[in-house]
Formats: structure tokens, sequence, C-alpha cells
């Protein structure tokens, strides 16, 4: 699974990753310009949205042996998204 599939380092990565036989999802905040089952749309920025997404990756393929972080940056606190709720990742639009 590479998270971050869609733009930048993402599509190469998993691109590369099946030129050696991988079978590999990506999952990406955008939608794939074409329909791809081994495509999954999610936000990986939620505790909602990766639990989404799991549970769609799992579905298709069964669950990920490897996982490639391909994400941007982030000002979030230490401990990744176990650290996270959804007043740190709900934008105010106040």
């Amino acid at each position: 699974m590479v998270a971050g599939g869609s733009e930048g380092t993402g599509p190469a990565t998993a691109r590369r990753l099946r030129q050696a036989a991988a079978q590999v999802v990506t999952v990406a905040r955008t939608a794939p310009e074409k329909d791809d089952a081994l495509s999954v749309q999610g936000d990986l920025g939620t505790a909602v949205g990766m639990a989404t997404a799991a549970a769609e990756v799992t579905a298709r393929v069964g669950a990920p042996d490897v996982l490639v972080h391909d994400v941007g940056g982030s000002d979030s606190p230490a401990r990744g998204f176990a650290a996270l709720d959804d007043a740190l990742t709900t934008p105010d639009h106040t």
C-alpha cells in the first residue's frame, strides 16, 4: 500500500513496486483520474479516514504486507496518527 499515491513521488513509488511484480494499492485524498480498482480515495489525516481506507484496502486485496508512507509534511504532534483527534485534523472554517 502506498499512502499519498496520487501525486509526486507516490505514483512513481507505486509504479516501481508494480514493475517489481508487487500488487500495489494506492491511497490518496484525491480520486484517481480513471477508474482504478487498486486506488482508494481516503484522507489518512483523520482517524475515521484512516479506518475507512484500511477497510477498503483490506476488502479489495486483504491486509497489506508493506505500507509506504509517502504523504506530505505535517505539524502534528509527535506519535503520528495515534496522537491525532478530530480537533487537530478538522480545519477551523469560522
